[in-house]
């Protein structure tokens, strides 16, 4: 507020002060105010005034004075901004720079980029002629990209990608040529190319890959998302629509179950019911024909999820029919969560059949869980029946899903299961109770505090606390008597004010208030793991560690949030804490070896390790995978590329592709180590698993050699995502003028900020 108060001013001060006089000013808010004001009413000797600011001190008015001289810079000006596209401190401002370039005179400044694209300044060069875009460096960028030798991947990659800028449809060929590359990133960016080439012809290519048995896991999406792209791009109706008929056709033709997964996977995408593209009909009868019908589970298993992304009704009965009839569980699994997606309510006479009836407890607890989140009533008979499930997962299922439906005639049934001899059935119970919104149930809340079992009684007391907005203590007394006093006129609060707080906790501009009053536990369980608790406490986000074995006594409680540092080793106990934990609503965010020894041990048959015979020791670049998760939303910002430490690291294998989505992923990392997937997320019951392969202490720049105070400031927003106010403030303070004060001052705000999300979407979640 402070910071857009003094741009109003200086704003003002603009209109009535010469510019020139404005540029000299010491507050920089006044320099960049003097900066818009040429921007949107030009000044004499413009493009001088411009040019001069160029080399300001401070790094936000240089990217902005970059920026004006697009708009008042002349002819004259683009040999400044080609130099700065190769020589400015942050990618940020070199490819503002590119750009103003473009805009001035795209065919002069691609000419001289070509000129300086040699030597220590090819990569940077080729990046900015990405962002001109002309054909009149198309040669030079050939032979940059066909460039063959030791090191020379990167150069290559940003070729490619400049090639790809042109548009040009006469490379698909050559771009194609590129997807066998032995470095997974120059495959990357020959898809990325194909795609910018708004030529269907380039689909070809891209679809027989999916044929390739060996196709990575970063390879695949990159593959999907670009013949989405190629399609989108197609203009004409008739030529889109053929174009995708050959991508179905694709999939009855022969080869791996593999390659018809993908095919399946990709028609899923393309069918997309928030945004499809294509003939959405024709991928449907594809996918209830030989998808569903398929004699591979996992192919079975792509079809029924993709179906639930087309939304279309009419998939019902058949996904119906799977859900309950196909021999394997993880089919039935996905079927029956596509038949909810395109059914809706509709589906509840599935659900209630599949809780009552259905072999896998995998499948019974999840019907209990849709159940609800639907917040179906009609279900309560079933759901009640559920809660002497043989299964616990089931029981604690159903028994959650009774106290979000929100009806009385569930109490008496939750009260009952407090008797049961499993810690984890009454566990179940008091969330249920603690969900239901009834007068009935406190009472059995306060009796709970007493559990023999940590988890239980720490529970009914965080259901204590988010009832009454009291931050009372464990003690059952004083819950005795807060009751006493306020029990005849108590009234839960209406749902404007949970909505309030939702707002208030799951969309806070100020990334504490997300943590504030959250219970954050971390798992610390032997020198040399991660110590995420060193980036909490940075910030002065509260938390509590605790170690193995102590995991069932810690009291974990859906309102809490999970850390498991790697290496995250556990005991049998603990194991048995967190299945609970997980299942009842809780959220679990684990770290590198968390993910064999937390995460798999906990939950297999979801994710594994990737077995390596080397151990993954690396720093590499990472990138968000295409879509759109509400789990990396606003992490990077632009012009950021974050590295991610890799310190014998468990890259992430999948098992269940439809289940656990990936979020971050490398081609550096898939290029030296066999596999690129470094950050995904599943839900387990009500609960929900994110598992990331990077140390998150390390993030930073304790790992980089920066040589001087501009390198160090550098690296802080191209790799750690900082702003210019936040680089100011650290300048300010001398922060990077020595390496072992930058270190131990900054961290990778990035990871923070993916923490951060994590946190948000479990308060918001939990405010639902």
């Amino acid at each position: 507020m402070r910071r857009l108060l003094g741009l109003l001013v200086a704003t003002t001060l603009a209109a009535e002060e010469a510019p020139e006089v404005l540029l000299q000013g010491k507050e920089v808010a006044t320099r960049l105010a003097a900066i818009q004001a040429i921007v949107e009413k030009g000044a004499p000797e413009a493009p001088s005034l411009l040019e001069k600011a160029t080399k300001d001190k401070d790094w936000e008015v240089v990217h902005r004075a970059v920026e004006a001289l697009g708009v008042r810079g002349t002819i004259d000006s683009i040999d400044l901004l080609v130099d700065l596209a190769l020589t400015a401190p942050t990618k940020s401002i070199r490819l503002a720079a590119a750009e103003s370039a473009r805009r001035l005179q795209a065919e002069n400044a691609a000419a001289a980029l070509a000129r300086r694209m040699k030597g220590d300044d090819a990569v940077r060069a080729a990046e900015a002629l990405a962002v001109v875009a002309h054909p009149v460096a198309a040669k030079d960028l050939e032979r940059l990209a066909r460039r063959r030798g030791k090191d020379t991947e990167v150069e290559r990659r940003a070729a490619i990608t400049a090639l790809g800028a042109l548009g040009d449809r006469t490379r698909v060929a050559f771009f194609a040529e590129h997807l066998k590359d032995e470095d997974v990133g120059v495959r990357a960016a020959a898809v990325g190319a194909l795609a910018a080439t708004k030529d269907t012809a380039a689909i070809a290519p891209l679809r027989d890959g999916l044929g390739d048995e060996a196709l990575l896991d970063v390879m695949e999406r990159r593959y999907l998302s670009a013949i989405r792209a190629l399609l989108l791009a197609e203009p004409d109706a008739t030529r889109r629509d053929a174009a995708a008929e050959l991508v179905i056709r694709s999939f009855g033709m022969g080869g791996s179950t593999k390659a018809a997964a993908r095919v399946a996977r990709l028609l899923g995408l393309l069918g997309d019911s928030r945004s499809p593209v294509g003939p959405v009909d024709a991928y449907a009868k594809t996918l209830l024909s030989s998808g569903l019908g398929h004699g591979s589970v996992e192919v079975r298993r792509a079809a029924a999820h993709a179906l639930g992304l087309l939304g279309k009704e009419e998939s019902f009965e058949r996904l119906a029919a799977a859900a309950a009839s196909d021999q394997d569980p993880r089919v039935r699994f996905h079927a029956l969560r596509s038949a909810v997606a395109v059914k809706g309510d509709g589906a509840q006479q599935l659900l209630l059949e599949r809780l009552g009836n259905d072999g896998d407890p995998a499948v019974r607890g999840e019907a209990a869980v849709i159940l609800g989140k639907r917040r179906l009533a009609d279900g309560l008979p079933t759901l009640v029946a559920a809660l002497e499930d043989k299964s616990w997962e089931v029981s604690v299922a159903a028994a959650v899903s009774l106290g979000k439906i929100r009806d009385a005639r569930a109490t008496a049934a939750l009260v009952q299961l407090l008797g049961s001899k499993d810690w984890r059935r009454r566990g179940g119970a008091v969330v249920g109770l603690g969900w239901i919104r009834q007068k009935d149930a406190i009472n059995h809340l306060i009796d709970a505090t007493r559990d023999k079992e940590p988890a239980v009684a720490r529970t009914a007391v965080e259901f204590l606390r988010h009832i009454s907005g009291e931050a009372l203590d464990e003690n059952v007394k004083s819950w005795r008597t807060w009751w006493d006093k306020w029990g005849t006129n108590f009234s839960f609060r209406d749902r404007d004010a949970e909505a309030r707080d939702a707002k208030k906790y799951g969309y806070a501009p100020n990334p504490g208030k997300v943590y504030e009053d959250l219970d954050i536990v971390v798992l610390v369980t032997r020198r040399g793991g991660d110590n995420i608790q060193d980036l909490l406490a940075m910030y002065g986000i509260e938390h509590r560690l605790i170690r193995s074995g102590a995991v069932q006594k810690c009291g974990l409680h859906p309102h809490s949030l999970f850390v498991a540092n790697c290496p995250g080793e556990i005991v049998d106990k603990d194991v048995e804490a967190i299945q609970f934990y997980v299942h009842a609503g809780g959220y679990l965010f684990a770290s590198c070896w968390a993910l064999t020894h937390t995460v798999q041990r906990c939950f297999p048959e979801i994710v594994r390790k990737y077995e390596n015979r080397l151990q993954v020791v690396d720093t590499v670049e990472a990138e968000l995978v295409p879509g759109q998760s509400p789990f990396t939303k606003d992490v990077f910002t632009a012009g950021c590329q974050p590295l991610y430490e890799l310190m014998g690291s468990h890259l992430i294998e999948v098992i269940d592709p439809e289940r656990f989505e990936v979020l971050i992923d490398s081609p550096d990392t898939a290029t030296r180590w066999g596999e690129g997937n470094l950050a995904g997320w599943f839900t387990i019951g009500h609960g929900l698993v994110l598992d990331s392969a990077n140390h998150f202490d390390l993030q930073g720049m304790s790992q980089a050699r920066l040589s001087d105070e501009k390198d160090r400031m550098a690296f802080a927003v191209d790799r750690l995502g900082y702003d210019y106010a936040e680089l100011r403030k650290l300048r300010d303070e001398g922060v990077f003028l020595k390496q072992p004060t930058a270190v131990k001052r900054t961290r990778d705000l990035t990871i923070f900020r993916f923490i951060t999300t994590f946190v948000r979407q479990k308060r918001l979640a939990d405010d639902q």
